[in-house]
């Protein structure tokens, strides 16, 4: 058990049901309520066999005893409440799986629990004014948002996904042939950077050369398929001198970014001129 903070913890064994969880929330507040008067008092140790204690004590001698009503009795020398009220309401706050086979329980009490509970009813009223639905149907309607933003991503991926096949297209008939490779250089958007890269990539006798301004900064990201044995990194590096950048990668792949904007025109010149001849 740890009770260091306002989200305490006790590890259950047993793998313990969420029923079993509620339950034991249940029995605690009627406990609780029940205002069951906690008091303290000292024993010999030859006498504790007279006490239903919960577990053994582990010191020897005089040995305090913590009695709440007639529910528990316990040898404990920590403080105490006054009475089991004191510690309304308690609240399950969640429980996970950890190590050992133990269930972990996290839980709040007493003023702690009601500062989370006056947390978390400030966000559930936001998300109630947000969304024009009481708090029973936010699930569901959370749950369709999810699906629609899904379904939304996946569109927007396909019209890249088409748009990054238009570009390589358009590019490729910009291409420059050298010997059996075709050079492909270009400035793109910078959400379109990627996706064209891997559209041009793919294809046979082609390395590409390609940059996007992102953010203030010259992106560079250059590739070529397996067909093509050249090292773009020497191509690189030319182009990293002329915008101040800095980056690396692959002979196959190779990518960096650099604060100069204005020279990106010419830091694709630049790694085409590194490129090799043939």
């Amino acid at each position: 058990m740890s009770l260091r903070g306002p989200a305490c913890t006790l590890d259950l064994a047993g793998d313990p049901t969420e029923e079993d969880l509620r339950s034991a929330e249940h029995l605690a507040n009627t406990f609780a309520y029940a205002a069951l008067p906690i008091v303290s008092f000292e024993v010999d140790e030859r006498d504790l066999g007279d006490y239903a204690l919960r577990r053994p004590p582990k010191v020897r001698g005089r040995i305090r005893l913590v009695a709440m009503g007639a529910v528990e009795i316990a040898a404990c020398g920590g403080t105490h409440l006054a009475n089991t009220a004191e510690a309304l309401p308690v609240k399950l706050t969640g429980s996970e799986r950890v190590r050992g086979g133990l269930r972990r329980v996290t839980f709040r009490v007493g003023w702690e629990a009601f500062e989370d509970y006056g947390t978390k009813h400030a966000l559930a009223d936001r998300l109630v004014q947000r969304f024009s639905a009481p708090i029973p149907e936010l699930p569901g309607r959370v749950t369709r948002l999810q699906e629609e933003f899904s379904e939304a991503r996946a569109e927007l991926a396909a019209v890249r996904a088409r748009r990054a096949d238009e570009l390589a297209q358009r590019l490729l008939e910009r291409a420059e042939q050298r010997g059996e490779v075709r050079v492909v250089r270009g400035v793109v958007e910078d959400a379109m950077l990627e996706l064209a890269l891997e559209a041009l990539a793919g294809r046979e006798g082609v390395a590409v050369l390609l940059a996007s301004r992102s953010e203030g900064h010259v992106r560079l990201a250059f590739a070529h398929g397996p067909s093509v044995s050249w090292d773009l990194r020497p191509a690189l590096q030319a182009a990293l001198a002329v915008v101040d950048g800095r980056g690396g990668g692959r002979p196959e792949r190779a990518q960096g970014a650099g604060p100069r904007l204005e020279a990106i025109d010419a830091a694709l010149h630049a790694a085409g001129t590194a490129l090799p001849d043939a």
